[in-house]
Formats: structure tokens, C-alpha cells, sequence
């Protein structure tokens, strides 16, 4: 299907359009208006910028509907709508603004055709290095908490987990997963296994839910042992690895599961013909920038777990989940 040249002119656009929501939010615009309607000279005392270059900032969101413009007694004044208070405001449960602070990504994507050309990560360390402070490192784990909490509730119940009663979750970090397991399910206890450092302030995540019910545990999945089990889960993990990573994460799970227990595994499927979803397209190139793995077909997820021994392989492509379908599969 061909685009028209306005759809062209939009995507070429379309970097102008994130910068004004990424500057808004970093800024702070619509936390100081969550407390009511300002203008705009208002705005640019509290956030100490130039006043004419936010009153144009304010417009261009007024533009794209992150905020709303109306005149009071002669003055403009600006306001968020109840979309930009829900999403984009540090207060709310369901706000995705963290989402908004990968400082590294964005910038990352402009070396896109660099890394295609050379066929392998280009910015890689500047990636990890660069989320090594406790600082920086919450800022990224805020925004993964945010895109598994969006599909959780709907990711534990695609497959009839009630038989298992003790999961643990590879790569776990904030544990939104196991939150939402333990819910559905009263009776499982999760194990949330990641690097030490991330476990360390993952706890501030679990503030409601069965937390009695949840453990972590702290460690490297490639080299420590993992906790026991009988449901293992690679949630947006399998996608991460090199082929040779991912063969020796899956032997170690097949070594260390028992008879009759079970590996779930999260990821976005790609079409067969690889020409969507969008969403797993874009996560493919996410990793092509800045990790060793790959999004992948259900076919080839079937394959290569059938290669280490997997049977019973069950699949399901989850609807009104933004991020996530879901397989799951059994040793014998």
C-alpha cells in the first residue's frame, strides 16, 4: 500500500513532534499545571526559561494536544487535559512519562544507518555506561516498569498458570510481573532474579500487592544458579541475547527445570514475513542499536526452542497487548 506524500512528510517529521514532548516533560510543564491553569509567563518563572521561547513551546503542545489553550479575563492561560494529567504527570499510577527520559536511546537512533552498515551495535557501551548510576539506572528501570505494567494483567492470564506454584523470573527487574502473578494467582510465590544492583532498587516498586508472596534474588543468570522453580519466565529477555547467549540461557533452564515443568516466554512476535507490527519492528531495530539480540517470527521462537529440547509448545498473540504475545512449553 502506498502513502501519500503528507504520510512521508510526517514520518521524516516526526523527531520534531517527540523533542516537544520529550523538552515539555523534562522541563517540568505539566507537573507545574497539574495544580491548575497558568500562563505562560507564569510557566517560564516556574521552570526558569525564557519566557517567549516557552510561551512557543506551550503553543507547539497546544498543537499536539498535550495541552489546552483558553482565554481568562484577557490572558491566556494554559492547562493540561485530563490525558496529559493521567500520563504524563509523576503523581499518577498509570503516567508513562518516564518514558520520556531515555536520554541515550534518542540520540542512539541517529546513528541508526551507521549500525546498519556496520551490521552490529554502535552504541552499546555508551548505552550501558551510561545507566550505571543509581540515578539514571532508576530512570531506566521506571521506564521498563512502565511497559510491562501496561500489559501484565493481561499477560498471566493468556495460559491457565494455576498449577504452578513457585515461578521465578529471569531478568525480572521491578518485579511488575510478579505483582501481577501473585494476584491472579493467590497461592504461586514468584523469585525475581536479576543483577544484584537492580534487585537492590527494585523494592522500592512493590508498594501494594501479596509482597509476602514475592522474593528476589540477586545475581548474574548466565553464571549463578538459578532459584528453584517449576515456571521459569523470560519476560523481554530472550529478545536481548546474542545466538549464543540465548543457547546457553536456554540450556541452563532446561538443565535445571524438572519433569513437567514449564518456560513462559514474553516477547512481541513478529509476522511471518517480518513486515509488522510496527511495535515489533521498532523493537527489533531497539535491538539492533543497542543490544546483541533480535526480535523474531513464532516460527523461529518454536524453532529455537525446540532445538533445546522444549515440547508442548503453546503460543497465543495477546490482544490490547501493546508489547507482549506469549508461548509457553514444558520439559518432559
Amino acid at each position: 500500500m502506498a502513502l501519500e506524500k503528507q504520510e512521508i512528510v510526517d514520518i521524516l517529521y516526526g523527531f520534531q513532534k517527540t523533542q516537544i514532548l520529550f523538552s515539555a516533560g523534562e522541563l517540568g510543564v505539566f507537573e507545574e499545571l497539574t495544580n491548575g491553569p497558568l500562563s505562560s509567563k507564569a510557566i517560564a518563572a516556574k521552570i526558569k526559561a525564557n519566557p517567549d521561547a516557552t510561551e512557543r513551546l506551550l503553543n507547539a503542545c497546544v498543537g499536539l494536544k498535550l495541552l489546552n489553550k483558553t482565554l481568562k479575563d484577557g490572558e491566556t492561560i494554559y492547562n493540561n487535559p485530563d490525558s496529559t494529567t493521567k500520563y504524563l504527570t509523576k503523581s499518577s499510577p498509570d503516567s508513562v512519562r518516564w518514558m520520556t527520559n531515555l536520554n541515550v536511546v534518542y540520540p542512539m537512533w541517529g546513528q541508526l544507518k551507521d549500525c546498519v552498515v556496520k551490521g552490529d551495535r554502535v552504541s552499546s557501551e555508551e548505552f550501558f555506561n551510561y545507566y550505571v548510576t543509581p540515578t539514571t539506572q532508576l530512570e531506566f528501570m521506571r521506564s521498563m516498569h512502565i511497559i510491562c505494567s501496561m500489559d501484565a494483567p493481561k499477560l498471566v492470564n493468556v495460559f491457565d498458570l494455576s498449577s504452578y506454584s513457585v515461578a521465578c523470573d529471569l531478568g525480572g527487574s521491578t518485579g511488575s510481573l510478579a505483582k501481577a502473578l501473585v494476584k491472579a494467582y493467590p497461592t504461586m510465590k514468584v523469585t525475581v532474579m536479576d543483577r544484584s544492583d537492580v534487585v537492590q532498587q527494585s523494592r522500592d516498586f512493590m508498594s501494594e500487592g501479596r509482597s509476602e508472596a514475592i522474593s528476589y534474588s540477586g545475581g548474574d543468570f548466565f553464571v549463578d544458579a538459578f532459584p528453584d522453580a517449576d515456571l521459569y519466565i523470560l519476560a523481554h529477555t530472550f529478545h536481548n541475547w546474542s545466538p549464543e547467549k540465548l543457547d546457553a540461557l536456554l540450556d541452563k533452564i532446561m538443565a535445571t527445570m524438572k519433569s513437567g515443568g514449564a518456560l513462559l516466554v514474553l516477547e512481541k512476535f513478529l509476522d511471518e514475513d517480518k513486515s509488522g507490527p510496527m511495535e515489533s519492528l521498532l523493537l527489533d531495530m531497539d535491538m539492533l542499536l543497542c543490544a546483541e539480540g533480535r526480535e523474531r517470527s513464532l516460527s523461529e521462537y518454536k524453532e529455537k526452542l525446540e532445538k533445546h529440547g522444549f515440547t508442548d509448545i503453546k503460543s497465543k498473540v495477546v490482544e490490547n497487548a501493546l508489547w507482549y504475545d506469549a508461548i509457553i512449553c514444558k520439559k518432559k
